[in-house]
């Protein structure tokens, strides 16, 4: 059964009308529309074709060519070779993904890179799966999809706000049953506990089943273990990682990542391929934009009686009257920036920071020493809010990593 427009006014037509009911005109079920927009409706998609044996000209694609696809795996090729970068722009359903990693495996397997594909959505990790299973037909290969703790955390999945945890106290509260796991104490991580024995098992899953990131965390937490650390053990192994784009955007999870994949002194053994890469700059911002609010700054200066004694944060300069005059500064440069009528201004100097260092007489470095000093308070009060079970970060903490940020962003910064 299949749909079509009338080519004359456009109208949707029933399966298998000889007519439009609309003007009349004769449909031809052989010339079909291509103003397509639901499924069923319109050509059918003509199915890949798989090859018999090996393209010499292109020894990772498991497919008949189609269209200039042997010309983007060329020009991808001699982009490589030559250290060169190459943006590749071509319509859907031409086989970016199929083409750009056969000729980017062709590179890596030649040079030894690793390859890690950045996508922009977990679907987007699964298509490569998928793709590597079909390019293990003519060759041997394999991948893995690497998502975020709270999709892969079988321990505290289904515990009471799990969904709202900050992926900072998830991982806090997962490093602390990691920890105990590894000294063999009482209250560790019984997945954690089962990687080393299920490790193989594993592997073998996934070099010959390909999973996609939803299928191998079933298969871990039926077996027992943990599926984001064991990801973690796998990264290695592998010759293509798919992650998101903030696994690249964050300079912490980068730091992490390249770690996990043994490269934390040799960065340019990645080979970067990225998936929809129009969209990499919209993510970029969002991963560097943060907001400081007043209810954020005020929660930071109550939490402050909590604290034993008068923390200071430098020279006498107490924790309570630093975040104090932090408030008061970004009250004054509103009033001061702001004219009439105006929402928002964008600040072209350093106006919060200068007002600070004239307040206690420091200079710059003294700032960002102060500012630390914040964080540290902020992260012993985490730990203690975390031993108490209250599973949520302090509100110094958070404020003193947005003043860190604050004062070394490089980009514009607005007073609303």
């Amino acid at each position: 059964m299949m749909g079509m427009f009338c080519r004359r006014c456009r109208s949707l037509m029933p399966p298998n009308s000889k007519r439009c009911m609309a003007c009349g005109a004769p449909i031809n079920p052989n010339d079909i529309s291509n103003q397509s927009s639901l499924d069923g409706i319109g050509p059918k998609k003509k199915p890949v074709e798989f090859i018999a044996e090996e393209n010499k000209d292109a020894p990772y694609l498991p497919y008949k060519p189609r269209g200039c696809q042997m010309d983007i795996i060329s020009d991808i090729r001699n982009a490589l070779d030559e250290g060169r970068h190459i943006i590749i722009e071509s319509g859907t359903g031409t086989g970016k993904t199929i083409v750009s990693l056969a000729a980017g495996l062709e590179h890596a397997r030649k040079t030894g890179k690793k390859i890690v594909y950045l996508t922009r959505t977990i679907s987007q990790s699964d298509q490569v799966m998928r793709e590597l299973k079909a390019i293990s037909r003519i060759k041997q290969v394999s991948g893995l999809t690497v998502t975020g703790r709270n999709k892969s955390c079988s321990l505290f999945r289904g515990t009471q706000d799990y969904e709202s945890l900050s992926p900072k106290v998830l991982s806090m509260m997962c490093e602390d049953k990691r920890s105990k796991s590894i000294r063999g104490a009482a209250g560790g991580c019984r997945y954690y506990d089962r990687i080393k024995t299920e490790i193989d098992n594993v592997l073998n899953y996934l070099l010959n089943n390909f999973p996609t990131s939803d299928e191998l965390d079933r298969y871990c937490e039926r077996i027992g273990v943990c599926p984001y650390e064991m990801k973690k053990q796998l990264m290695k192994k592998v010759d293509v990682v798919a992650v998101p784009y903030v696994h690249i955007l964050s300079s912490d999870i980068r730091t992490t990542l390249l770690a996990n994949l043994g490269l934390e002194d040799s960065p340019e053994s990645i080979l970067l391929i990225v998936d929809e890469a129009h969209n990499l700059v919209d993510a970029a911002r969002d991963q560097e934009s943060f907001v400081i609010n007043r209810d954020m700054v005020d929660n930071a200066i109550d939490e402050c009686s909590t604290m034993k004694g008068n923390p200071t944060v430098w020279m006498e300069v107490e924790l309570k009257d630093f975040l104090g005059y932090f408030k008061n500064s970004i009250r004054n440069v509103a009033t001061e920036k702001l004219g009439l009528n105006e929402k928002e201004v964008v600040l072209t100097d350093d106006y919060i920071e200068k007002r600070m260092m004239i307040k206690f007489g420091m200079k710059s470095q003294d700032l960002d020493a102060a500012i630390e000093k914040v964080m540290d308070y902020g992260e012993a009060r985490t730990e203690l809010l975390m031993e108490r079970g209250e599973n949520r970060v302090s509100e110094i903490q958070s404020l003193g990593v947005a003043m860190r940020d604050w004062c070394s962003s490089a980009s514009d910064r607005f007073v609303r």
